[in-house]
């Protein structure tokens, strides 16, 4: 046999070689794809749980409300005149009856003097004139046993009818003069009592000439000065009492019947801190017919020193309050227009419908088939999951 004989028998049996062992390369590497595909399908999923807790859930309005004194005083001067003594500043801790300021203190003081002098010259012509009536009594009862012996005498036939008539005329003339001594005791005692009015009027102007606490609290501002007019309703102090607040809010009209005062909670925090609980004292008789608003308030007793009338506190109006079966947002699942959640039983993934409830804090309430506190719900890695499929834990 020729060389070239050789080569065309040996050319035909390398091409079936290589073709066999090409389809047992390409039988191979599909075999390799499909366990791949196979692994990846049974592969763990790599998730993260929360335990299901049992936890108070609630419905609440969160607002901002203003922090109000119950007890305001704009205490002005009750006689107008200059202010002429001055006993509080900003700042002044008062008491109820204390004297702030004085207007006119001389002046009124004089005028007191006066009408006790009066009342004295009165007293004294009431006494003087008491005096006379006596007088005046003494001599018209001797002045009767005149007239009565020498009536007797004259019916005796022993005295004249001349001297008859001259004890008569004295006697009438002594009770013209007692009548007199009685009115002009009459007078004295009118003027007397009123002398008594004029000085009580007097003692009264110079009483209210000082400006009196109505209130225990601090002065938070003084408008006026020592030696500055003070008219009557004019404000000289105001006074605020911050040992009692009211928190206060407006809260849309939809919600009037969830608070009423004694049944309703607010929950109040300023300034990043916790004041606590407080029922509602107060809901407005009527709803604002422009805004559709109505004022709620919870009044605050003996606050802490880190707020005051007229800062600003966070409110929540809770209308609504029960414990139950709570779950993070997050492990909330929409599957078929339904709310499921993902419990892990060992390595398992089981859903679970669930129904849902109040939300409070970023907890949800849940309830569904064998839910119960402490299982282990997703809340990261859910998203991918499907009713039995093998899971892996992160955390």
């Amino acid at each position: 046999m020729t060389r070239s004989s050789s080569s065309k028998l040996l050319i035909p049996g390398l091409i079936a070689v290589a073709l066999v062992a090409g389809w047992g390369l390409s039988r191979a590497a599909q075999s390799s794809k499909k366990g791949d595909v196979a692994a990846e399908v049974f592969a763990a999923k790599m998730v993260e749980t929360q335990s299901i807790r049992k936890q108070a859930f609630e419905s609440r309005l969160d607002v901002q409300g203003n922090l109000e004194a119950v007890n305001v005083a704009q205490v002005p001067a009750r006689i107008g005149g200059t202010i002429e003594a001055l006993w509080a500043d900003k700042g002044s801790v008062v008491k109820t009856g204390d004297k702030l300021a004085q207007t006119d203190a001389v002046k009124l003081g004089q005028a007191v003097a006066i009408r006790r002098r009066e009342l004295d010259v009165a007293k004294c012509a009431r006494r003087e004139k008491e005096a006379a009536l006596e007088e005046t009594k003494a001599r018209l009862d001797k002045a009767t046993l005149d007239f009565k012996r020498y009536k007797k005498l004259l019916k005796q036939e022993v005295a004249t009818q001349d001297e008859f008539e001259r004890y008569d005329s004295v006697w009438k003339q002594q009770k013209a003069l007692s009548d007199h001594s009685e009115a002009l005791l009459d007078l004295a005692k009118a003027q007397e009592k009123q002398a008594a009015v004029a000085l009580e009027m007097a003692e009264k102007d110079e009483q209210d000439s000082f400006v009196i606490a109505p209130i225990d609290g601090v002065v938070s501002e003084r408008m006026r000065e020592l030696g500055e007019m003070a008219a009557p309703g004019s404000p000289v102090f105001r006074i605020v009492d911050n040992r009692l607040l009211d928190a206060a809010a407006f809260l849309p009209s939809e919600y009037y019947d969830r608070f009423a005062p004694g049944r309703a909670v607010v929950r109040l925090t300023a300034n990043g801190r916790s004041l606590g609980e407080y029922p509602v004292t107060y809901r407005s008789p009527d709803i604002n017919a422009k805004w559709r608003t109505f004022e709620m308030d919870a009044r605050i007793t003996d606050p802490p020193d880190f707020v005051a009338a007229g800062g600003m506190v966070k409110m929540q109006a809770i209308m609504e309050r029960h414990e139950g079966l709570g779950v993070p947002r997050n492990a909330i699942q929409q599957r078929a227009d339904k709310s499921v959640v993902f419990l892990v039983e060992g390595d398992t993934a089981r859903q679970v419908i669930v129904k849902t409830g109040l939300e409070t804090d970023g907890w949800i309430e849940v309830s569904g088939d064998g839910l119960q506190e402490g299982m282990p719900v997703v809340v990261s890695g859910q998203s991918m999951l499907n009713d039995g499929d093998c899971v892996e834990l992160l955390n």
